[in-house]
């Protein structure tokens, strides 16, 4: 006879509230329901003391898949982090480059004006191209700055998730070892 969904008890864990509290014991948050890994560790055995050998082999096969699952999205992050960083650190460094380039081409036409012009008539247009050579450069400034600012936004949001899914990973695999404990006791 098949058990039906509410029959079996694991499935009346909630994962999600007891991530949340495992997270604020790593986090040493006051907080918390409770405050060492051990009152919550009991607080886990507790829950498992009702569980039949064959329950929590299958309670246990079930957080298997879950740690599997977020191991493959650890991976993928830490696969997919360093190629987006070094792209796009990449694009806007080669389009710095470049707008470095036309500056540095802008200065020799300037120079070149300013050697061949010797009359004063023509000082008004030695000015205006200084002047947008100066802006020129300060634009290039503001969007290396912007780059940086990104990059360690980027930086901080990768090492969010990936301390996530190591949270979570931790989690599912400190409860396999309570669970394993507990599949010695019985």
């Amino acid at each position: 006879m098949k058990k039906r969904k509410n029959e079996i008890k694991f499935f009346q864990f909630d994962v999600e509230k007891e991530l949340d509290v495992y997270k604020k014991i790593c986090n040493y948050d006051k907080k918390s329901e409770y405050i060492l890994y051990t009152e919550w560790k009991n607080h886990i055995v507790t829950f498992l003391r009702d569980f039949k050998k064959n329950d929590l082999c299958d309670f246990r096969h079930f957080l298997l898949n879950e740690e599997r699952e977020v191991e493959g999205k650890l991976r993928n992050l830490e696969t997919l982090w360093i190629p987006i960083n070094v792209l796009y650190v990449t694009i806007f460094m080669t389009f710095l480059i470049t707008l470095g380039n036309l500056a540095v081409e802008y200065i020799d036409k300037c120079t070149d004006i300013l050697k061949t012009v010797v009359e004063a008539h023509y000082q008004e247009k030695i000015d205006i191209l200084v002047d947008n050579y100066n802006r020129g450069t300060i634009i290039m400034f503001i969007l290396f700055v912007l780059v940086i600012i990104v990059e360690i936004g980027m930086y901080h949001v990768g090492k969010k998730e990936k301390k996530k899914y190591l949270s979570e990973f931790h989690f599912y695999d400190d409860i396999i070892t309570i669970i394993d404990e507990e599949c010695k006791r019985i």
